[in-house]
């Protein structure tokens, strides 16, 4: 089976396993799944920006470092639920988890 992208065209079968290595850029999620960073570490990480811990850099475990506020920032859908009155503390919390787990930490 062959994909045509214009004037790139290739395997499907190697495009998904391909896209599939490249999407594989591990997220907070990715390394909860595989054991690298546990779910504690996680929770401290979601403590932590909910009380205004300042820095850029949050080391979530070791070898791995992230910018919470960043992280939180890149994902529309929590900003707008944290600027929200009308939204409960556990709704916030359960934004910004989400948004943690989607993010991508920087190893260190």
């Amino acid at each position: 089976m062959r994909a045509d992208f214009g004037v790139f065209s290739c395997r499907a079968t190697f495009c998904t396993h391909t896209l599939r290595a490249m999407c594989k850029a591990s997220t907070i999620g990715d390394l909860v799944e595989e054991g690298a960073i546990s779910d504690a570490e996680v929770r401290v990480a979601v403590m932590a920006f909910m009380a205004g811990v300042p820095g850029e850099e949050f080391v979530i475990a070791r070898g791995y470092a992230l910018d919470l506020t960043a992280a939180v920032a890149g994902h529309p859908l929590t900003v707008d639920i944290l600027e929200s009155p009308a939204v409960t503390e556990e709704m916030r919390r359960a934004a910004v988890l989400r948004a943690i787990l989607l993010a991508r930490p920087e190893k260190r």
